[in-house]
């Protein structure tokens, strides 16, 4: 398999956007760029240089709205939509957009093709409700990192140190997909309404607090590299409440790099 480098990995990702920021203003899908890539686009203009990936949210109903139209004309997409809603997830509670004909290896296994990943934003009652369940979920991520090791174990590439973790702590029972539903029955609870916070739950990342819900009721258009995409337009709250002081790049220790591997089929 030919390896696919960090610029031609980078441009196979933002076509992969291209093309789903197209279906969503053709359905009226509203989504923004978030995370590290909204950090880019304010930050850097585009990428982060030490990053390698590209994410997206939408609030949960838009989410679901995007995985129906998606799945209604699958066949049609060059891409192919991975999430529990269209029973083909991979093991993630959320989704990712990616390309078939690629494949992605991390740790000596094999995933998904070259992706961009898609949060649904789930309803928050108040900070009380937000650390409860954000609580769980981060747990259900150190299972999810578990089954990793167990995989990778019954392919014989375990390092001595995370043979060491699997002694410490009982192998999990569930898979990857039952872990999967747990994180999303608990980032839905409170999906029949709206509330007056929001968060990405199924992610499992580090956040201080929930994001008022009014941030993401109104966008606009942002830059990133050399492509247009959709932002929340008060990105300076949800960048604020997501990295801290954003504007300041952090320390080389501190910077978070995807240690996977991109091939052509």
């Amino acid at each position: 398999m030919k390896e696919i480098q960090i610029e031609e990995l980078r441009e196979l990702q933002m076509q992969i956007l291209d093309y789903v920021d197209v279906f969503c203003r053709k359905h009226d899908i509203k989504y923004t760029i978030s995370g590290g890539t909204l950090l880019g686009a304010v930050r850097h203009g585009g990428y982060i240089p030490w990053d390698d990936d590209m994410d997206i949210q939408m609030l949960r109903n838009d989410y679901n709205k995007f995985t129906i139209l998606w799945n209604k004309n699958k066949s049609e997409h060059p891409y192919e939509l991975l999430n529990i809603e269209s029973g083909k997830n991979m093991g993630y509670p959320f989704g990712k957009v990616h390309n078939p004909k690629t494949i992605t290896v991390i740790d000596g296994l094999e995933r998904t093709g070259v992706y961009i990943d898609v949060f649904p934003i789930d309803e928050v009652l108040d900070e009380e409700d937000f650390r409860t369940r954000h609580i769980k979920v981060l747990n259900y991520y150190k299972q999810r990192a578990l089954v990793f090791l167990k995989m990778k174990k019954k392919n014989g590439i375990l390092s001595w140190k995370q043979r060491l973790l699997l002694l410490i702590h009982p192998e999990p029972t569930k898979t990857f997909n039952e872990i999967a539903d747990e994180i999303n029955s608990i980032a839905k609870l409170y999906s029949d309404k709206p509330q007056k916070w929001v968060f990405e739950m199924v992610a499992g990342t580090q956040c201080k607090l929930p994001i008022p819900r009014n941030v993401f009721e109104h966008f606009s258009d942002i830059k990133f590299e050399k492509r247009v995409y959709m932002s929340v337009e008060d990105y300076d709250q949800y960048l604020t409440l997501t990295f801290g002081d954003y504007m300041k790049p952090p320390a080389k220790k501190d910077r978070h790099v995807h240690l996977f591997h991109a091939y052509w089929k």
